[in-house]
């Protein structure tokens, strides 16, 4: 074999280990998912002071993404995300506390977008309601009266055994979420304002006693989380004040 050829070899060699090496380190399937006890340890080494003790349950939002909610050594309710990366599962987001979030896992994408929460229980808690709000608007530019129209859409979530859950929006949000993106932007007179518009938009939540009373779940003051770069927000508690009612 002349060097020539020796060294084309050793190129093409090259080249099919490092395809292989990046499929095998981005693009390959996931592996089962990991075992309570595996669950803890990570939870704890990722976050220390976590002191997660019970995992209660294992949801996966796709093949590559899972909700964990989980009860602490010190009885606090909280939740994790996990992702599969780099050719392992990872924990990549702790909450110590279960207050209402929203883990937007394509930020692009509104059918990506879950809702998550973990309360401990409370027997006077019979329901909670989620929304979906835009608010109502009104500007002038120039000659021009430009009128926003509000969007306030609801779902209603009954509790049973306990306070733990999760849910992608419904589809009627998404397609909400997706109109609204996709408004031209030649609608508005400046680049501002289509962000300001955007920016109208969020999510809310509230909960009710057996008397359809708004009641507390408890406040978020003694949790903590950690996380990097993910699109993960708090869900503001909403007051009866701040809904319209035909």
């Amino acid at each position: 074999m002349t060097k020539t050829k020796f060294l084309t070899l050793i190129g093409i060699v090259l080249i099919l280990l490092t395809a292989f090496t990046v499929y095998w380190f981005y693009f390959s399937k996931p592996e089962p998912f990991l075992t309570n006890e595996q669950m803890v340890k990570e939870m704890n080494r990722f976050s220390p002071g976590t002191d997660a003790s019970i995992i209660q349950d294992t949801v996966y939002f796709d093949e590559q993404h899972v909700y964990v909610p989980f009860v602490s050594v010190d009885n606090k309710y909280g939740f994790s995300f996990w992702e599969w990366q780099h050719h392992k599962w990872q924990a990549v987001f702790i909450s110590t506390n279960g207050d209402m979030r929203i883990w937007k896992i394509n930020s692009k994408d509104p059918s990506t977008y879950h809702l998550v929460w973990n309360f401990p229980s409370l027997d006077q808690v019979s329901y909670m309601k989620l929304y979906l709000i835009k608010k109502r608007g009104y500007h002038i530019t120039g000659d021009i009266h430009y009128y926003e129209p509000g969007v306030q859409m609801e779902k209603k979530i009954v509790f049973s055994e306990n306070l733990s859950g999760s849910m992608q929006i419904p589809n009627e949000w998404i397609s909400v979420i997706q109109s609204l993106n996709n408004i031209s932007a030649n609608q508005f007179d400046l680049f501002s304002n289509l962000l300001n518009y955007r920016r109208d938009i969020y999510f809310g939540w509230n909960a009710y006693d057996k008397l359809d009373k708004i009641t507390s779940l408890g406040g978020s003051s003694n949790g903590s989380s950690r996380y990097g770069d993910l699109d993960v927000d708090y869900v503001m508690f909403i007051d009866e004040s701040e809904l319209e009612y035909p």
